[in-house]
């Protein structure tokens, strides 16, 4: 733990050297290749009890997401889907919905991006890819993964996502990656380490070299986080770490869910 306490002070250090950087940041454009990210799916050992973990942390049921409530649950905060699945597959993985996945996939193959993909009938039911860094993402024909909206409000418990965070020992081989799928560099720079913020205009993420970050992290920002986590501890959460201020506050915290899904919340506004 000693590990993640430190690494946790040093992200607190990019977010902070982020938000001097945010006037300058790039504008962002819709990525033209993977056309619409749509929601991100966790594999659950027990989808009701994932549920009941997620719902302590601002996340309900979307009005079709209890159709399998045994097999599968979709929630969201307003600013992201989830869909707890009964599964062991690896996870997270971004979700993608396209017009033509075999276009889609030609394109891939010219990039020389590593594929794998599912075959259902006369045409593609799935391309399944991973970065470098080891972020899973999967995409389907539009018809299969539609869009369900999002209000874009602050989580009322979390408060504001601002990235998916992963960590990687190249920042420059993870951001070819990226590149290749039309993701747009929001902002990066050397200090206090090298890391860089890329977006599809949905999914942001951020890609920091040589953090003990254990997995793919979802990371939330609020000026009263200090509070925020104090109300979730009273209701039962554990926090896996925490960064206290000097009166002894805890101001930062990481959670992990009960199937090992990281979430890291940070006291200030970005």
């Amino acid at each position: 733990m000693k590990l993640l306490y430190r690494s946790m002070a040093l992200l607190l250090a990019f977010f902070i050297t982020a938000s001097t950087l945010a006037a300058n940041e790039n504008p962002v454009r819709l990525s033209s290749l993977l056309q619409n990210s749509t929601r991100v799916v966790l594999s659950c050992k027990n989808v009701v009890a994932s549920m009941a973990w997620w719902t302590r942390l601002g996340f309900t049921p979307t009005a079709d997401g209890m159709k399998r409530p045994d097999s599968a649950i979709t929630l969201t905060d307003n600013q992201i889907l989830l869909t707890l699945v009964k599964d062991s597959q690896p996870s997270p993985v971004l979700m993608f919905g396209v017009s033509n996945i075999r276009t889609v996939k030609d394109s891939l193959d010219s990039l020389r991006v590593p594929l794998k993909f599912d075959v259902e009938g006369p045409t593609l039911g799935e391309i399944r890819l991973q970065s470098p860094a080891g972020i899973f993402l999967a995409i389907r024909p539009s018809a299969q993964e539609p869009i369900i909206p999002v209000t874009g409000d602050s989580n009322s418990v979390c408060g504001r996502l601002t990235e998916f965070s992963v960590s990687t020992p190249s920042l420059q081989q993870e951001l070819k990656f990226w590149d290749k799928l039309s993701f747009t560099p929001v902002r990066s720079s050397m200090q206090p380490y090298p890391f860089s913020l890329v977006s599809d205009g949905h999914f942001t993420i951020g890609i920091h070299e040589s953090r003990d970050i254990p997995s793919v992290a979802l990371t939330f920002f609020a000026a009263d986080m200090a509070d925020r986590i104090e109300r979730l501890k009273k209701q039962g959460i554990t926090c896996s770490e925490e960064l206290k201020s000097d009166a002894g506050i805890t101001e930062h915290a990481f959670l992990t869910s009960p199937d090992g899904q990281f979430v890291l919340l940070f006291t200030g506004n970005q």
